[in-house]
C-alpha cells in the first residue's frame, strides 16, 4: 500500500477524523505548511506559531488544491473539507515530525546525514551536498531549516531513488535535538564544534555538549559519528559508539585538512590527506575543520579525495557567511548571518589576515552587532571580542562600529585601540546609511552580528551607494 493515502496518513499522524474523505481514491502528493505555496495534492498541516496560526489559512490551502488537512482544532474558516478529509491531532508539530519519520522509512537505499554543532552547520551542509551530488542523487536542507518545522520539511522533500539526505539540526533551548534526531534517525551524525552559542539557555559548554550529543543517541545501529578532534566534552558519548571518526587540522585526526590563504586572500586552499587540493571561496583557515568533516562524510559514501576535490571545484557558499565581494572599490565581507563568540573571533581573525595579505593600505571598517542568547556570559564575551580587536588592529587607521546594547562592551574592550568609533543602539535605515557613508573606495568592511540585529541593511546600503560599480570576487 502506498504511503500517501488518507487513512495511512491519519494513522501515522495518530489522529482522528474531523471530516472523513469524500472519495476512496484521493490524489496526495507531499506535505505543505504554507497556504501561499501549496501545490495541488498536498496535505496541509496547520502549524501554530508565535506570529501565525495555520488554522486561519486552512480555507486558502483547500482553495489552492490541498487534498487533505491536519489540524489540532476545528478551523472556523474552513467551510468545505478537502476530498481527503480533515484529521485532528493533539499537536500538529508532533504530527508533522511523525509524518516525516514514517515517510523516510519508506525510502529504500536512502542514508541520512544529520549535522549539528555550535558553528558552521549550514556551510557544512552545503559542502557535504556538493561533495555527494557529484556522484549520487540526493536532497539537503535549504537555507537553515534546522528546527522542528525545518527538519521535517527537509525530510519530506526527499524523493524515491535518493541515496542521501543531509539535514541540519539546530537548537535554541534544551530538549530540542533529541526529537529531531528521532525524526531522521541518521546513518551519519556530525557535530561541528562545541562552542558557546545559546549558552544563556544551557548555562555552560557542558550543557551545550549534552544537547548536541543527543543527535548521536538516535544513530542507526551501525551508524557513524563524525566528531571534532580534541573535544573532551564529547569523550564520554564517543566511548559508547561503535564507529567514530575525528576531524580537524591536526595530524592526530582521522581526517586532517590544512588550509592556506591564496595570494589575493579572497579564497582559501585546502590540502586533503591524499595531497589533493581544493580552492574554495571561504574566508579563513578555520574552515579547514568543516572541509575535513565533509570529507569524512563523503568517504562514508565511497567518494575518494580526488572526486571530493573535483565536486567542490564550483562550490558556492551560503549567503552572508563571509564570502568577500568587491563593489565600487570597497571590499565587503558580509559575515552577518549569525554570530557567536567562536564564530566572531574566527571571522575577525580571518578578516585581519585578508586585508594583511590583499591590501595592507585598506582602511578597515568593522561593524560588530550584539551576539544574542549568551545570558550572563554576554558582557565578557563582547569585551573579549573588543580585546581581540585591539590585538589585531591597534596600529591601523580603523573605524569600529558597534550596534546594540551588548556591543557597547566591544567598544569598551577596544578603547585602547585609538580608533574612530561609531556607536548605535539599534539598526535602522538611517544608521545603515550613516555606516555606508564611511565605506568609501579603498575601505575593507567586515559585518558580524546575530541575525536579529539586521546588519545586512549595511551591506544593502553599501551596494546601493556603489551600484553598477562592482563585481563579486
Amino acid at each position: 500500500m502506498t504511503f500517501w493515502t488518507p487513512d495511512n496518513i491519519r494513522k501515522v499522524a495518530s489522529g482522528t477524523w474531523l471530516a472523513r474523505p469524500k472519495i476512496e481514491e484521493v490524489s496526495i502528493d507531499g506535505v505543505s505548511i504554507d497556504s501561499r505555496t501549496i501545490a495541488p495534492g498536498n496535505v496541509f498541516v496547520a502549524i501554530s506559531g508565535d506570529r501565525f496560526d495555520g488554522h486561519a489559512y486552512a480555507r486558502d490551502a483547500v482553495a489552492g488544491g490541498a487534498s487533505m488537512c491536519i489540524v489540532s482544532k476545528k478551523p472556523d474558516a474552513l467551510r468545505e473539507p478537502p476530498p481527503g478529509g480533515v484529521v485532528r491531532v493533539g499537536d500538529t508539530r508532533v504530527a508533522f515530525r511523525r509524518l516525516a519519520r514514517a515517510y523516510l522509512k519508506t525510502l529504500k537505499g536512502l542514508r541520512v546525514v544529520g549535522i549539528t554543532g555550535s558553528v558552521g552547520k549550514t556551510t557544512l551542509v552545503r559542502l557535504v551536498d556538493a561533495a555527494l551530488q557529484g556522484s549520487l542523487r540526493g536532497t539537503a536542507s535549504i537555507k537553515s531549516f534546522n528546527n522542528d518545522i525545518g527538519v521535517p520539511l527537509t525530510a519530506l522533500r526527499a524523493q524515491p531513488g535518493d541515496r542521501y539526505l543531509v539535514c541540519e539540526v539546530g537548537m535554541n533551548e534544551p530538549g530540542e535535538i533529541a526529537p529531531l534526531s528521532e525524526t531522521i534517525e541518521p546513518d551519519v551524525g556530525v557535530i561541528t564544534r562545541i562552542g558557546s552559542a545559546h549558552i544563556g539557555a544551557f548555562g555552560s559548554r557542558e550543557g551545550i555538549a549534552r544537547e548536541k550529543a543527543a543527535l548521536l543517541t538516535h544513530l542507526q545501529p551501525n551508524g557513524l559519528a563524525v566528531l571534532p578532534h580534541g573535544e573532551s566534552l564529547l569523550d564520554d558519548v564517543a566511548r559508547t559508539l561503535p564507529n567514530v571518526i575525528t576531524f580537524g587540522s591536526s595530524s592526530e585526526c582521522d581526517v586532517c585538512v590544512r588550509a592556506k590563504p591564496t595570494r589575493d586572500g579572497l579564497e582559501t586552499v585546502f590540502e586533503l590527506p591524499s595531497g589533493a587540493t581544493v580552492r574554495l571561496p571561504l574566508l579563513g583557515a578555520h574552515h579547514a575543520s568543516n572541509v575535513a568533516a565533509a570529507l569524512a562524510v563523503a568517504r562514508r559514501f565511497n567518494v575518494d579525495d580526488d572526486a571530493f576535490a573535483a565536486a567542490l571545484a564550483s562550490f558556492d557558499p551560503p549567503e552572508m557567511r563571509g564570502q568577500p565581494v568587491e563593489s565600487g572599490g570597497v571590499l565587503l565581507v558580509n559575515d552577518a548571518y549569525n554570530a557567536s563568540p567562536d564564530s566572531a573571533e574566527a571571522g575577525l581573525r580571518a578578516f585581519a589576515a585578508l586585508i594583511r595579505e590583499r591590501d595592507p593600505a585598506a582602511r578597515p571598517v568593522i561593524v560588530l552587532g550584539d551576539m544574542l542568547e549568551l545570558g550572563d556570559e554576554a558582557p565578557e564575551a563582547h569585551a573579549r571580542l573588543g580585546r581581540l580587536f585591539n590585538e589585531l588592529f591597534a596600529e591601523r587607521d580603523v573605524v569600529l562600529v558597534t550596534v546594540g546594547p551588548m556591543a557597547l562592551f566591544v567598544a569598551d574592550g577596544a578603547s585602547r585601540a585609538g580608533c574612530e568609533s561609531m556607536i548605535f543602539s539599534e539598526m535602522t535605515a538611517d544608521v545603515a546609511e550613516r555606516i555606508a557613508s564611511r565605506c568609501e573606495p579603498g575601505a575593507a568592511v567586515y559585518l558580524k552580528g546575530s541575525r536579529a540585529i539586521g546588519l545586512e541593511a549595511v551591506a544593502k546600503a553599501i551596494g546601493t551607494r556603489h551600484a553598477g560599480a562592482g563585481r563579486a570576487t
